[in-house]
């Protein structure tokens, strides 16, 4: 179904986790096409990428091709276009891509939060349409210097609601990119992984962001470990009543885990989103917590702390762009 050499790939969004796996798929012998930013994709054009960190260090110079816009493209047919643009870009993407009449055998999400999947699908058509829970963290270092930071876990690739249908294609991209040794495993149950991270992104990405803390610095106060209960408790709340099936039977069991297996790990690291607020100005705030409380809103359940959390983040959102803008 995919070309287990020479596949043509298509990196839409390549910043920091984009560029690691389009640098170990063009190690790997793909001819892979990364779109992205100019002063990096300058820097990859002049001297190659550099990837460092848990994964080794590696410089790829070969068959990777930087491109600025979609209208450079030559051949607009790929085997695989993996989509990793911020959640607020996806849109944007998903219509791009379908203007400039890109044709792949499958598109595939490796984004954080709720809703990518289902925009993509929206404009490119649900068949060809795959999500990857993506738990893997990177850094762009410098231009054309990526570093991975964790891994937590295989990519876990699978169509968003578990159909059998689509499985095969699943099996295939998880082999492209397990054969190019970015850990990466087939699932029907992408939705239940997606909304493992999405409960951990909600509970500790504001706040962290917030209060400049660290995951471990957040759980060791137990007034911030109340508000993040909350969190917690909304989300199942809200994913019962959309019918979302979650890993864990109730929240009480999800908490337990959270505090005891799941911060001890990254207790000394800091959310992307402090990242992101600092760098940009702009989060993902909108498809973590901003998403729960929309789908709260649609079933009339009350979402006060997630809602509290968003409406936080987004003012921090306008100081900081106001404050970028007179530095």
């Amino acid at each position: 179904m995919l070309p287990t050499g020479n596949a043509r790939v298509l990196i839409f969004g390549a910043g920091a986790i984009g560029s690691v796996l389009g640098g170990f798929l063009a190690q790997a012998g793909h001819r892979v096409t990364l779109l992205g930013r100019r002063s990096h994709l300058e820097a990859i054009r002049e001297r190659g990428l550099k990837i460092d960190g848990i994964w080794g260090t590696h410089h790829v110079r070969d068959r990777l091709r930087p491109i600025e816009a979609l209208d450079e493209l030559i051949d607009r047919q790929f085997d695989c276009v993996l989509v990793t643009v911020k959640s607020y870009d996806t849109e944007a993407c998903a219509r791009s891509l379908k203007e400039q009449a890109v044709q792949a055998r499958v598109f595939v999400s490796c984004q954080n939060g709720y809703g990518n999947v289902e925009t993509l699908a929206r404009f490119l058509g649900p068949d060809v349409v795959l999500g990857a829970r993506v738990i893997t963290g990177a850094e762009v270092v410098a231009p054309g210097h990526v570093r991975v930071t964790v891994s937590a876990d295989a990519l876990r690739i699978g169509p968003p609601d578990g159909d059998a249908d689509r499985m095969p294609l699943a099996e295939a991209v998880a082999r492209l990119l397990a054969d190019a040794r970015v850990p990466a495993e087939a699932t029907r149950h992408y939705r239940e992984f997606l909304w493992d991270k999405i409960l951990y992104n909600c509970a500790l990405n504001p706040l962290g962001a917030l209060l400049r803390a660290t995951y471990g610095e957040l759980a060791a106060s137990g007034e911030i470990r109340a508000i993040m209960d909350d969190v917690i408790r909304e989300v199942f709340t809200v994913a019962a009543t959309h019918g979302i099936p979650l890993f864990y039977p109730g929240p009480d069991d999800y908490i337990v885990h959270f505090y005891e297996e799941l911060i001890p790990p990254t207790a000394g690291h800091y959310p992307s989103m402090l990242r992101d607020l600092e760098q940009r100005g702009r989060t993902e705030i909108d498809a973590l917590n901003g998403a729960i409380v929309r789908l709260g809103a649609e079933k009339t359940i009350p979402t006060p702390t997630n809602r509290m959390l968003t409406a936080m983040v987004r003012k921090r959102e306008e100081t900081r762009r106001r404050e970028l803008n007179h530095q």
